[in-house]
């Protein structure tokens, strides 16, 4: 009896918990401490509740959000403050300066803290991506940890773990923040081969380098978390390498190149995001994903930094979407008088209660913060437990001219490009739309760029002129990236075609020679032969192409030729074809006769050059000897008449 009890007890006990959980957990809205409009579909709020917990603790909370709705006029951004080798990291306000600062087309109206990080150095644990640079790609190694990027588009945005980079680095050149040439360079602190270009940075001995153009770049960044990334201003070309704390240098083997390093304009050197995150601007790094698709995780499904760290309540950092692509921004403050802090599952909680259906964890604690902008101001809309300084941020910022584009079709030489340009914050005046800094002429808002270079990489810029209180202002704010390179795979290579000879005759071998002319853009050609009277003879490879010498050529001869070829396409052995026609060609001693191709190979049915009257000398002798007779005629009959 007694060990039957027992098992009662200890079933019904284990039960509870389970019981506790699926029915306790809980949301209550108080009172609204501060609400408002930032922006026509951007709203903000700040307010009192109460939340229970899956075992009953009922806990008083402040919770703020900042809401954009998908029709608003916003665009969603990360930022970290910058020095010239390290992110410093800031408070959220400084970071929102720093990012208005160095983007004047945009202007904040919130924004929140960001990932993880290491507070001595500031370093992100995940990866972080900000217009289109990666400062960090890869994020934290174990499973757990991993990157959100923000497409702005109806595809609201992307989840990965382990990221991926292009596998080199790619130099941008840029005038007035337009990209006018990108290339992928050969690498860092290597002797350029021919055509090719180098960068040199960080070096403890400087090597002398024989013909090539060499430039010093006055360092802006030199940022290494994982890769490179540098940028800098291009001061002048000189004799040799200078690479130092405040300089690195730009070594070329390529005309083209040097002719765009131009004094003051500005170089970007890194490695762009590949896969999943291929030209996607906005990337940050996440703990967990505690709602996803409308269904409120448990806390081992969550765990983050840990179970335990999931569980229990800490200040909170989040932001999520709704079905309809709102974007919310929230966060529920702690360790302070009447806020207690939550665990992921409230969190979860309260972002269902806005409609959100997929959220994500930010950094808390200390560094949970939720700023925005308020007339003219950014000020703090939570409350912060510490004025701390975090890593990076998420950013809901409105464009001053609203450009909206996108680039379809790629393929391995050509791609579509769409776009439209309205009021912002500003009124548009005017608007210039570039490729590679080339002035484009539009039709309503798209064009087709074709017959592009295979595995070249091309930027389509639109600058706009805007008004704001009667000034007049002009910002890039288009650098939209295609690297055709991705697409070489799309592309079938093509076979040697389009041969025909170029014949002529050669005194000094008592014959002729022959020039083999044909199309080989892929260079799949590897040998070729000629082909006649049944013998065949190897074509050599000469400065102009391939080319054959007939020694001792018959006079009178009417020579055939066939062309046999070898090209390489997907097999590790040659295959060969042979031309379908015949090249006649027939040697004489006097000027240069015809060549002819026929499909039928029989010198019976070749075509012979005919006469060329207009070139040929007039035969004197034939027209004055008929003359010179009747002339001495008719002086013997006029004599012979007068005696």
């Amino acid at each position: 009896m007694k060990k039957t009890l027992l098992i009662i007890l200890l079933v019904v006990t284990g039960l509870i918990p389970i019981i506790v959980k699926g029915t306790s957990l809980s949301f209550t809205k108080g009172v609204i401490n501060e609400s408002g409009t930032l922006l026509d579909g951007v709203s903000y709020e700040s307010f009192s509740a109460e939340t229970t917990t899956d075992y009953g603790t009922v806990g008083k909370q402040n919770i703020s959000y900042v809401k954009a709705l998908s029709t608003s006029k916003t665009k969603i951004v990360t930022w970290a403050k910058t020095l010239t080798n390290k992110i410093t990291g800031g408070n959220l306000v400084s970071i929102a300066e720093d990012y208005e600062k160095n983007n004047p087309e945009y202007e904040v109206l919130a924004a929140i803290n960001g990932d993880y990080y290491d507070m001595t150095t500031f370093t992100p644990v995940n990866a972080h991506v900000q217009n289109n640079i990666a400062i960090k790609s890869e994020n934290f190694y174990l499973d757990r940890y991993f990157s959100v990027g923000f497409t702005n588009d109806e595809n609201l945005f992307v989840i990965n773990k382990k990221n991926v980079v292009e596998p080199y680095y790619s130099l941008a050149i840029l005038e007035n923040d337009k990209v006018i040439k990108e290339i992928e360079i050969q690498g860092f602190n290597q002797i350029p081969q021919t055509g090719e270009t180098s960068i040199y940075y960080n070096l403890i001995n400087t090597p002398e380098i024989a013909d090539t153009d060499i430039f010093s770049i006055k360092l802006d960044k030199a940022l290494s978390y994982g890769n490179y990334y540098l940028s800098g201003i291009v001061e002048n070309e000189v004799d040799s390498i200078i690479a130092n704390e405040e300089y690195f240098s730009l070594a070329t083997k390529s005309d083209e190149i040097a002719s765009y390093l131009l004094n003051g304009y500005k170089i970007r050197v890194q490695k762009y995001m590949s896969g999943v995150y291929n030209n996607i601007e906005s990337v940050i790094g996440v703990g967990s994903q505690p709602l996803e698709n409308g269904v409120i995780k448990n806390f081992d499904e969550i765990n983050d930094q840990s179970v335990s760290f999931a569980e229990n309540r800490h200040p909170r950092s989040s932001f999520g979407f709704t079905n309809a692509g709102d974007f919310v921004l929230l966060t529920i403050d702690g360790r302070q008088t009447d806020m207690s802090g939550a665990n992921l599952r409230e969190v979860s909680k309260v972002m269902k209660s806005l409609d959100v259906e997929n959220a994500f964890n930010l950094d808390g604690g200390g560094s949970t913060q939720l700023v925005i902008k308020k007339d003219g101001e950014l000020v703090y809309l939570n409350s912060p437990s510490e004025d701390r300084r975090v890593a990076n941020a998420v950013l809901i910022v409105a464009p001053k001219a609203i450009v909206e584009c996108e680039v379809l079709n790629i393929n391995y030489n050509s791609f579509d490009f769409n776009y439209t340009v309205n009021d912002g914050l500003g009124e548009v005046i005017d608007h210039r739309v570039y490729l590679d800094g080339t002035l484009l002429t539009m039709d309503n808002g798209s064009i087709s760029l074709t017959a592009l270079e295979m595995g070249e990489i091309y930027t389509v810029s639109i600058e706009v002129d805007y008004m704001i209180n009667e000034n007049v202002y002009t910002n890039i704010f288009v650098n939209k990236r295609v690297n055709l390179k991705l697409y070489e795979d799309d592309y079938v290579k093509q076979a040697p075609s389009n041969f025909s000879l170029q014949i002529e005759k050669n005194d000094s071998i008592n014959g002729f020679d022959v020039f083999v002319n044909y199309d080989d853009p892929d260079k799949t050609l590897t040998k070729m032969y000629l082909i006649f009277d049944d013998e065949k003879e190897i074509v050599a490879k000469s400065i102009g192409g391939y080319l054959y010498q007939m020694y001792n050529a018959e006079k009178g001869r009417n020579y055939g030729f066939k062309i046999e070829y070898y090209y390489r396409i997907d097999t590790i052995n040659p295959v060969f074809e042979t031309t379908q026609g015949t090249f006649y060609y027939k040697y004489e001693n006097i000027e240069e006769p015809l060549i002819t191709t026929e499909n039928i190979p029989t010198v019976e049915t070749t075509r012979l050059p005919e006469e060329d009257t207009d070139n040929n000398p007039i035969n004197l002798i034939g027209i004055i000897a008929p003359i010179t007779l009747i002339f001495i005629t008719a002086v013997i009959f006029i004599v012979r008449r007068k005696k």
